[in-house]
């Protein structure tokens, strides 16, 4: 792939930027701003740059505010910085254009009196300003209410769903409801806020596509099988199977003549009690018999067993899962239609009908759509399209009909690889598309600015190979780092081990080999995932502990003082991890609370829900309950005040020292007491503090 170079020719039309976090995409929007101010005479107001968030819109709007100046400064005189390659010709290219009679100072000095003319927006921000501006071609209604956050309309729905079809129905069908289709309030949550983000997603199997009576013909045909010489050819194949080496050393204790008559036995009763679709679709020993279950224990996965009898069954479960999501289908489409009607009737709008609008005008009839690209994209020149690895089909569908003309400067920046893991409604097959339609106009940038070479070399090394990602057209391209001093900002002593040094570890490890954890696997079979989690946490504890009191050593410029290389020693504050799950976030928070390790959690979850708000409530109740020992005792053993049980026991025991210690600890409960009711909570809880 041809590498971006930040002083490569402008060229109109669509350029695909794509690159690993940290290589100077953001920078390289700054730039093309300045370049196109000087080089294009592109005015502030015709240039559009979209981000995918209000924080990233904030920061992005500062950068191109302060590279401005920067780039007003140096032409009025100041030095460059090292290596900046824009503003270094900078000058001389500016002396070269006023032989041209264009002034680049007067350029870059209007782009800065008329910045807040960019529009530098959030995708959706983008959409509304448009629609208001073009109400007339885009035929918006605009005595709707804008909904930023639909979620509360997304649980009534899901609440009036499951109270209106679900508890009404006998037990069966409710615990086939619940158990097969999922219907619960969890995961329809999960299911209608999918099918809301993006209301065109095509949705299979349409909910017509099975129906209960379909299931009744797959049984009697499993059964007349069965009862004829299924349920005794079964188990002959299973042993046979078994004495040709089918299976695996796990596989030969279960699937054996004995197992497989026992288990062949279940499935005649299960007949014989009358099964039907809802109270007993399939035998209880389905695993058993299932192709999943015979796969986990074969010799060779590739192989397959062959019988009638496991055909039929694997169909009779197949045709109860198709059922199950046919009607999971069916709400999805009572879930869009019922949220589109509960916004006309409520006189409300989200976001995504904003974009529904735009983009469904933009490929709607010829004069309307005409009449919008050129209100919009009459209005613009460039636009840079910040993070577009997030962009799903509807939002290209936008920027493509109004930029990808070729009369635009059409920029899109981003990291393809983010694309594969959908974050924020990304779709990795708009990002290829994308990539597609650039044609040979997409690059890629190669130096890493943020982390030390031998890190760099280290992910270079386990990541470049064919088809890393999974996706024909995204792979891996290698990187090299900024050259700075220190090259290495973490050292260590003089003999450190490889295990200390080295930059990138993969850890494995064996639950049998930790004191704390008792045997769980036999040999060869694998950890079940819920040990391995909870020994987890305590393993990355004490490869915290380790690292803390290695020789690892950190350069921090502001200590140059103390160490003239500029080296500090490591402290907890210096190290990060990163988890899946909020759970795992709080399993590892507390082992590293257990050994001492200062730590935050950075999350989502609800801060009433912290330790430290169930400590403050001690506090509070302390504070409420005047005269009352067992408050104060609470309160004065949290971590925020930092007593023990042990001078509780001298307490107890009328030790001196302890009492006179009780006695001031009273005594600042009765001030904070007096603040609280005086000034309010947050003098108080200042003064504790």
């Amino acid at each position: 792939m041809k590498t971006f170079a930040a002083t490569q020719p402008l060229v109109r039309g669509l350029t695909l930027l794509e690159a690993s976090a940290g290589t100077g995409k953001t920078y390289s929007i700054t730039d093309l701003v300045v370049r196109l101010v000087t080089e294009q005479n592109v005015a502030m107001r015709e240039i559009l740059v979209v981000t995918f968030t209000r924080a990233a819109t904030a920061e992005l709007k500062e950068r191109i505010r302060l590279r401005l100046a920067e780039a007003v400064s140096v032409l009025e005189g100041a030095q460059p910085r090292a290596g900046d390659v824009v503003l270094s010709r900078l000058p001389s290219e500016a002396h070269a254009a006023r032989s041209r009679g264009e002034n680049w100072l007067r350029r870059l000095r209007d782009a800065q009196d008329s910045f807040d003319e960019c529009l530098i927006s959030t995708i959706h921000g983008f959409c509304q300003r448009m629609l208001q501006q073009n109400a007339f071609e885009s035929s918006a209604d605009f005595g709707l209410e804008l909904v930023e956050d639909s979620s509360d309309l997304v649980e009534e729905l899901v609440d009036d769903w499951l109270s209106s079809q679900l508890y009404p129905e006998d037990p069966d069908r409710f615990d086939f409801l619940v158990s097969r289709c999922g219907w619960n309030r969890e995961s329809l949550l999960d299911l209608a806020q999918l099918a809301l983000r993006d209301p065109d997603m095509e949705v299979v199997p349409a909910p017509e596509d099975r129906d209960e009576a379909g299931w009744l013909p797959l049984l009697a045909s499993f059964a007349q099988g069965w009862r004829s010489d299924w349920c005794h050819s079964l188990p002959q194949a299973i042993e046979d199977a078994h004495l040709a080496g089918f299976f695996a050393k796990g596989g030969q204790r279960t699937y054996r003549l004995r197992k497989a008559t026992a288990e062949a036995a279940t499935v005649t009763a299960w007949l014989d009690d009358g099964p039907t679709l809802l109270g007993s679709p399939e035998p209880p020993n389905i695993e058993y018999w299932s192709p999943a279950g015979l796969q986990r224990a074969q010799a060779d996965p590739d192989e397959a067993l062959h019988h009638p009898a496991l055909d039929a069954l694997a169909a009779l479960t197949r045709y109860t899962s198709e059922l199950a999501a046919c009607w999971r289908s069916g709400f999805v489409g009572w879930a869009r239609g019922e949220f589109d009607r509960r916004n006309q009737a409520r006189r409300t709008q989200s976001f995504q009908d904003l974009m529904r609008l735009l983009a469904k005008n933009l490929q709607g009839p010829t004069v309307m759509r005409a009449a919008l690209v050129d209100a919009i994209g009459g209005r613009f020149k460039a636009a840079l399209i910040d993070e577009f690895q997030d962009t799903d089909d509807l939002q290209w569908t936008i920027f493509f009909n109004l930029f990808g003309g070729g009369a635009h400067w059409l920029y899109l920046i981003g990291d393809p690889k983010q694309a594969i893991y959908g974050f924020r409604g990304a779709n990795v097959h708009v990002y290829l598309a994308a990539k597609r339609s650039a044609g040979e106009r997409v690059f890629t940038m190669d130096r890493n600015y943020r982390s030390d070479q031998r890190y760099v070399e280290a992910m270079n090394h386990l990541m470049d190979r064919p088809g890393f990602f999974g996706e024909e057209d995204i792979d891996y391209v290698r990187v090299d780092a900024e050259t700075r001093t220190p090259a290495d900002r973490l050292r260590f002593g003089q003999t450190p081990s490889d295990l200390e040094t080295a930059p990138l570890q993969l850890r494995f490890f064996d639950l049998r080999l930790l004191d704390r954890t008792a045997v769980v696997s036999d040999g060869d079979e694998p950890l079940p995932k819920g040990a391995v989690y909870d020994a987890l946490p305590g393993v990355v504890a004490e490869d915290v502990v380790r690292l803390l009191r290695s020789t690892a050593r950190i350069f921090d410029p502001s200590h140059a003082a103390s160490d003239p290389e500029g080296f500090r020693p490591l402290g907890p504050g210096d190290i990060a991890i990163l988890v899946r799950t909020r759970m795992q976030s709080r399993d590892v928070h507390a082992a590293l609370g257990a050994v001492g390790v200062p730590a935050v959690r950075s999350g989502a979850d609800n801060v009433f829900a912290s330790e430290e708000a169930r400590e403050l409530q001690l506090w509070l109740a302390a504070l409420a309950a005047p005269g009352r020992d067992g408050p104060a005792r609470a309160a004065a053993t949290t971590r925020l005040f930092g007593r023990d049980a042990s001078q509780l026991l001298a307490l107890d025991a009328d030790e001196p020292q302890a009492v006179k210690d009780w006695d001031v600890w009273l005594a600042r409960l009765a001030l904070w007491r007096e603040l609280l009711a005086k000034r309010g909570f947050l003098t108080a809880l200042r003064a504790a503090m």
